[in-house]
């Protein structure tokens, strides 16, 4: 009957849900570069702090070997970064690293 196929196709739609992986995936860059800028603004607007909430962009990566191969990374969102700039014991820059993760 038509309800059965209903509860059928539910249950694969379920099933299916429940098979999506996810993938992590950190991106190191040099401090005060153009990409941790860039990364530093798309980490902050997507952070929830007191009094601001956080926009909740979705993410689309590609990385392009140097062979011209690529993988493209989608529906995903930023987990983690440094807000600010810090300095290590050294007295340098430590590279900073953002984390991001993938429906795949």
């Amino acid at each position: 009957s038509i309800s059965d196929m209903g509860v059928y196709a539910n249950e694969v739609w379920l099933k299916d849900a429940m098979r999506v992986a996810l993938m992590n995936y950190q991106l190191s860059v040099i401090p005060g570069s153009e990409a941790d800028l860039n990364l530093k603004f798309l980490f902050n607007t997507n952070r929830t702090t007191k009094n601001k909430l956080s926009i909740h962009d979705v993410i689309t990566l590609i990385v392009t070997r140097p062979d011209g191969s690529q993988d493209t990374y989608s529906n995903g969102a930023i987990t983690e970064g440094t807000p600010g700039t810090g300095v290590n014991g050294s007295g340098e820059f430590p590279t900073k690293t953002y984390s991001f993760v993938f429906e795949s």
